[in-house]
């Protein structure tokens, strides 16, 4: 839907999947990275190993939630609500997350938190604490219409319609 909503010149619904195709179908600009975006509730402690940094060893987990936004992610431990800060960490240069940033990107704790509501789907079974706030508009996409050409073609192959840009 992403795709098809950038290619009439407007923007998707707040709440539709994907990741617009568009420069990547006519090679024009640059593919938007693809957003990820993991939540889980587990009731138990994160495990006591080796591949944790000590100061994630043992935390309550509760409601998990994690997105990846470029070389960062911002992870969520036992979130109570939807104002709850990302602890964010530069998964290139700290791998295993021993430098929590969010202090130094207020910035980007907006535009991460921002991604999580827009890309959460609320579910009765599973409710969590972001189900219910507000959706944040998204940029308009850049403008195409000049930029596809379409033809309405018979059954027989004539051309009813002659090409048009839109």
């Amino acid at each position: 839907m992403a795709t098809f909503t950038e290619l009439a010149g407007g923007p998707a619904p707040a709440q539709a999947d994907g990741t617009p195709l568009v420069s990547t179908i006519t090679g024009i600009g640059d593919q938007s990275a693809p957003e990820v975006h993991v939540e889980y509730s587990n009731g138990q402690k994160t495990p006591n190993s080796a591949e944790f940094d000590p100061s994630h060893r043992g935390r309550s987990r509760q409601q998990m939630e994690a997105i990846l936004s470029g070389p960062h992610i911002g992870v969520h431990y036992d979130a109570q609500s939807a104002s709850t800060p990302f602890e964010i960490y530069d998964l290139e240069n700290d791998p295993q997350q021993r430098t929590n940033l969010a202090d130094s990107k207020s910035e980007f704790q907006r535009t991460m938190a921002a991604q999580v509501t827009r890309l959460r789907r609320p579910d009765s079974i599973a409710p969590r604490p972001r189900d219910g706030v507000a959706v944040a508009p998204v940029a308009d996409p850049p403008a195409l219409k000049s930029r596809i050409e379409w033809s309405t073609y018979c059954r027989d192959g004539s051309v009813a319609a002659s090409p048009r840009r839109s």
